[in-house]
């Protein structure tokens, strides 16, 4: 919006693939906000400066099935 400054859809289409570039499936997904991505920025740069420390989700839902799930289990330094 703000390079065009025309109105962007809140929806958008993601293609997900499969860790063997099997199974591609195609989801509808909500886009954020303009405050939200603020927020996801400000966030970002809290914890690259190490003013705060990053936290794990803890939604089995959406971990099941990741290609990262070994990795994050791991301890954080």
């Amino acid at each position: 919006m703000a390079a065009s400054g025309e109105a962007v859809s809140a929806r958008a289409y993601v293609l997900v693939q499969g860790i063997d570039g099997e199974g591609r499936r195609v989801h509808r997904v909500d886009l954020l906000t303009q405050a939200q991505v603020v927020a996801l920025a400000e966030r970002r740069l809290t914890l690259l400066s190490g003013e705060a420390q990053a936290r794990r989700i803890c939604i089995q839902g959406l971990c099941d099935g990741c290609a990262f799930l070994e990795p994050c289990r791991k301890p954080l330094p």
